[in-house]
């Protein structure tokens, strides 16, 4: 009988061993998404708030690498 609860509890132990290492190994791999995803949004924050700073439209129109024909104008929404 002993015998019998000394395996179940190894058992036991055993899977939550396995399931705690598997929750870890997660863990880590969303860490290192999230602080990847992080700094992608660092990144996209500055470069908005540098294009509503003085001047900012004229960088913003500057940075678009979109060719238009000669005979076109070109409208930006105020």
């Amino acid at each position: 009988m002993k015998l019998g609860f000394l395996a179940l509890i190894s058992v036991s132990l055993l899977k939550l061993c396995l399931a705690y290492h598997q929750r870890l190994d997660r863990h880590g791999e969303l860490s290192v998404i999230l602080d990847s995803e992080s700094e992608r949004l660092s990144r996209f924050r500055k470069h908005f708030d540098h294009l509503f700073t003085i001047g900012g439209a004229r960088r913003f129109l500057d940075e678009q690498d979109q060719w238009i024909q000669q005979d076109r104008l070109r409208v930006v929404w105020r």
